[in-house]
C-alpha cells in the first residue's frame, strides 16, 4: 500500500502535522479492515489525502462521489434530516464503496472488497472519524445516528476490537 499527498492542496488545507495524523487513521483503517483504498476528500472533489494501493484510480472516483455526498446531503435535507446522512454505502458483486461524513465538507471513501465485513467497515469507520475530528477542529462528535449505541457499551466494543485486531499505535 503506498501513501499519496497532494502538495499543492495540502498547505492550503491541511498543515503538515495535520497531514500526518490523518495519514495515520488512514493507515490504520486500511489495515484493520483489509481495505483497498480509502481516500480522504473536500466536497468539492480534491483529494486531501489517500491510502491507496490496489483501489481504483482516485480522481475519477472523488469526482463521483463529491457529486454523490452533495446528492445525499439534499436529499437529507429535503426529508428534514439534520445535519446530512452521516454515511452512505453502494454495494457491488466484487467491490463496495462506502462514503462517510467526517466534518462540515469533508468526507471518506473507503473501498473494500468481499473479503471486508461490512459491519468491521462501518466500525472502524466510525471509530476513524472520531479519531479525525481533533484534527479538524471538533471537540464534540454527534451521537450515533440511531441513538442505540451508548457509551460504556461503546467502550466495551471499542476494547473488544483492540484486542481483537491490536491498538490503534503503529
Amino acid at each position: 500500500m503506498t501513501f499519496e499527498s497532494h502538495p499543492k492542496r495540502l498547505d492550503s488545507v491541511l498543515t503538515r502535522r495535520q497531514f500526518d495524523e490523518v495519514l495515520q487513521c488512514l493507515s490504520a483503517l486500511a489495515r484493520k479492515c483489509r481495505i483497498s483504498a480509502v481516500f480522504l476528500v473536500n466536497g468539492s472533489g480534491q483529494i486531501l489525502a489517500e491510502h491507496n494501493g490496489k483501489g481504483p484510480s482516485s480522481a475519477g472516483l472523488a469526482a463521483l462521489a463529491a457529486g454523490s455526498y452533495a446528492a445525499s446531503r439534499e436529499m437529507a435535507r429535503l426529508l428534514n434530516e439534520t445535519p446530512q446522512f452521516p454515511m452512505v454505502l453502494y454495494e457491488g458483486r466484487n467491490q463496495n464503496v462506502f462514503i462517510a461524513s467526517v466534518a462540515a465538507d469533508c468526507f471518506l471513501i473507503v473501498v473494500f472488497g468481499r473479503e471486508s465485513a461490512l459491519g468491521m467497515v462501518r466500525i472502524f469507520t466510525r471509530k476513524t472519524i472520531e479519531e479525525l475530528a481533533p484534527v479538524f477542529g471538533q471537540t464534540e462528535q454527534e451521537p450515533a445516528p440511531d441513538g442505540m449505541i451508548d457509551a460504556s457499551f461503546r467502550e466495551a466494543l471499542n476494547r473488544r476490537l483492540d484486542q481483537t485486531f491490536g491498538p490503534d499505535s503503529e
